[in-house]
């Protein structure tokens, strides 16, 4: 039986449905780099989207500068995984964790309410869960070792989110 090809938006409707197994085929794919970046790409616009409309060289940050933070990110995660055994390539382990940021397409909504934000990191931190325990073949204790720094990360993030979201805010 021929492997179909799965549309990028059938892949993300089942990242978004935390469907363990799509992370295999998205490693296991040849090529899809291209489109695994322009996944976690859009995702990052659209996390940072009141920011980008309230600074728009905000934007200049969000295409150039967190992409290769997340990239550095990755590589670490990844590094720790391998260390525990893990299976995945870089590439591969890359694509993945690339579209698990796409619970954060929720950022053209969470202007409505801080907490929409909120469900977004913790959705993404469950889709990085299973692109992790997937895509390196992980326990569930190991992945949540891997797993450990993204989540402080995450507490910093989504508090400087918060804080850039705040019209009060000021660093004086």
């Amino acid at each position: 039986m021929a492997k179909t090809k799965l549309r990028y938006i059938d892949r993300i409707k089942r990242v978004l449905l935390l469907d363990g197994p799509v992370y295999g085929e998205i490693r296991d794919e040849e090529g899809g780099l291209a489109a695994a970046v322009m996944v976690l790409i859009a995702a990052l616009i659209l996390a940072m989207l009141p920011q980008i409309a309230s600074m728009p060289a905000f934007l200049v940050f969000v295409l150039f500068i967190l992409p290769v933070y997340e990239a550095a990110g990755i590589w670490i995660l990844h590094m720790i995984a391998k260390l525990l055994g893990g299976k995945s390539d870089f590439a591969g382990y890359f694509k993945c964790i690339c579209y698990a940021h796409s619970p954060f397409f929720l950022g053209i909504v969470s202007p409505l309410h801080p907490l929409i934000a909120l469900v977004g990191m913790v959705w993404w931190l469950a889709c990085a869960y299973k692109a992790t325990k997937n895509a390196h073949e992980l326990s569930s204790f190991r992945t949540l070792v891997v797993l450990l720094p993204l989540f402080f990360v995450m507490l910093i993030g989504f508090s400087f989110r918060m804080a850039l979201s705040d019209p009060n805010f000021s660093l004086d």
